[in-house]
C-alpha cells in the first residue's frame, strides 16, 4: 500500500469515526429524551439520521459503505470500526444500537400517546 492510500484509509477511518461518534450520540439523545418526556428538532433531527443509516446501511446490504471505500485504496479487511471495539464484538454492535433505538423510539411513542 502506498503512502498516499495510507493517508486516505486514514481519512475514511477518521471520517468512520466521526459518523460513528454523531450516530452513538443520536441514539443515546434519543433514549434520554424518551425517558424525560422532551421533543425538540434535535430529536428529530436525531431520529433522521440514525434513520438515514439504516437506508445506507440496507443499500449496501449490511455493510457500511466506507469498507468499501477502505477496501478499494489497499485496506486488506475494510475494517473502519477497529479504532473502537475488538473483532468479536463487532458482530454484536449492530443488533445493540438497533434495539436502544428502537427502544427509544417506542418510548417515545408510548409517552405520546398517554399524552392524548
Amino acid at each position: 500500500m502506498s503512502k498516499k492510500n495510507g493517508l486516505i484509509i486514514a481519512g475514511i477511518k477518521l471520517i468512520h469515526t466521526l459518523i460513528f461518534i454523531v450516530i452513538v450520540t443520536c441514539v443515546f439523545y434519543i433514549l434520554y429524551t424518551a425517558f424525560v418526556g422532551t421533543r425538540s428538532f434535535v430529536l428529530y433531527l436525531c431520529i433522521g439520521i440514525v434513520l438515514l443509516e439504516g437506508v445506507a446501511l440496507i443499500i449496501f446490504k449490511g455493510h457500511c459503505p466506507l469498507t468499501n471505500l477502505a477496501q478499494k485504496y489497499g485496506d486488506e479487511d475494510g475494517h473502519v470500526a477497529d479504532l473502537f471495539f475488538p473483532d468479536w464484538f463487532l458482530p454484536f454492535f449492530g443488533p445493540i444500537i438497533s434495539f436502544l433505538f428502537i427502544a427509544g423510539i417506542l418510548l417515545i411513542i408510548f409517552r405520546m400517546l398517554l399524552r392524548m
